[in-house]
């Protein structure tokens, strides 16, 4: 048997199991925490134990039977000069994650968007938007949705409520190149 866990990596992104009959999708746990970088007082973080408590409930944990293929897959933070803040705060919660999947011993490979996106969402992945400065973009995160609910219908209230498929769609993407 083998699982699949796919991970948006951010204090916004999701978690995402898949293998065999198993399927779980649902935001990174996070927490509320004094913030030492935003000058509002206030950020969120990864909380590892929740992470931790979550993987062990779905796909780590004493039911999980000998010889499980475990493979995650986290997709890389960003990095933008001028949005020094974001670029951080992507970094912190990325080391949660790693060290969450280090504490459990499990290898993590990162991933970048092209390469789940491009197969994923092909040619919607690309129809372009405007972003507030009108710039066009691609609409991945609308494409995401779409494609996530059509792959997973009994996770569209899940999909919906977040407003993207990602991590779901990142955890599909690498599970079926297995």
């Amino acid at each position: 048997m083998k699982i699949t866990i796919g991970i948006d990596n951010g204090t916004t992104g999701t978690v995402a199991i898949v293998g065999g009959a198993l399927t779980y999708y649902g935001p990174v746990p996070v927490k509320d925490t004094v913030s030492h970088v935003k000058s509002k007082g206030f950020a969120k973080r990864i909380d590892r134990a929740a992470l931790f408590g979550l993987l062990h409930q779905h796909c780590i944990g004493p039911a999980t039977p000998a010889g499980v293929d475990i493979r995650v897959y986290v997709e890389a933070p960003f990095t933008m000069p001028i949005a020094s803040e974001a670029v951080l705060l992507g970094h912190r919660a990325f080391e949660a994650i790693l060290c969450v999947f280090e504490d459990l011993a499990i290898p993590v490979e990162t991933c970048m968007p092209r390469d789940w996106q491009t197969t994923q969402l092909g040619a919607a992945g690309t129809l372009p938007i405007k972003n507030v400065r009108g710039v066009a973009k691609a609409d991945t995160k609308k494409a995401s949705l779409l494609k996530g609910i059509a792959l997973y219908p009994q996770l569209e209230s899940v999909i919906r409520n977040h407003g993207d498929a990602d991590g779901l769609l990142i955890a599909h993407h690498y599970h079926k190149k297995r």
